[in-house]
């Protein structure tokens, strides 16, 4: 049975189907690697797979009409990616790109009922995990819509606070740019952002790292302009 700590909003998908690693495996089709850079789906293509992520990192990201990127998401090992394949013939909304090399159980929607029907208990917790996808795409369209850049890059950061990276390394791990991105604002916005926080003791940053050291202060970054 998968672990029920599904309730914690986070920007890193990582470990919320460990459970079910020697399972997929097992039932599965045959895992595959992949070099970094692989795009396993993209906007407005077919994807006709999801895919178990056994090892690697993958980003998620989506492209507006003038060209500019912005980051979704992360999945790190033992999440399932690309579930615009879930609905088939439909055409993905979002890019998945493989950041680093990464092994990959490839998995078709028949071959995914199939493996619900053998194992109902993973079926239900794969309810649960589209679940928390949807809360996060719900979060991230609700912090957009926060006009105040301060106050969404103050909910990134305590967003990822909430990963298991962060938990491990202690820092929120991408540069500016990467940010940026992830937030819709300008890289020279986030980099002044950045520095007003440093000035206030609020984060220090050191080579593409940022670790937090006041984090009441930056919620009320979040309640006093968000």
């Amino acid at each position: 049975m998968a672990k029920k700590s599904f309730y914690p909003i986070t920007y890193i998908l990582e470990d919320s189907l460990a459970s079910y690693r020697s399972f997929v495996l097992e039932q599965g089709p045959k895992p595959h690697s992949y070099p970094s850079g692989t795009i396993f789906s993209q906007s407005g293509e077919v994807s006709r797979y999801l895919y178990f992520l056994l090892e690697g990192i993958i980003k998620v990201s989506t492209t507006n009409q003038r060209g500019y990127v912005r980051i979704i998401g992360f999945h790190k090992d033992n999440s399932l990616f690309v579930l615009d394949g879930l609905r088939g013939n439909q055409p993905s909304i979002v890019m998945t790109e493989a950041l680093t090399a990464c092994t990959v159980v490839p998995i078709s929607v028949p071959e995914l009922h199939r493996m619900c029907d053998l194992n109902p208990q993973f079926c239900r917790d794969l309810m649960l995990y589209v679940g928390d996808v949807l809360r996060l795409m719900c979060y991230d369209a609700q912090t957009q819509s926060v006009r105040d850049t301060t106050a969404r890059l103050a909910s990134f950061f305590l967003l990822s606070m909430d990963s298991n990276e962060y938990k491990t390394h202690g820092c929120i791990r991408l540069s500016h740019e990467s940010l940026a991105s992830a937030i819709n604002a300008s890289h020279v916005h986030v980099s002044r952002i950045v520095a007003k926080l440093k000035a206030d003791g609020v984060i220090a940053t050191k080579r593409s790292r940022v670790y937090i050291l006041d984090e009441k202060a930056l919620r009320q970054y979040v309640s006093h302009t968000g």
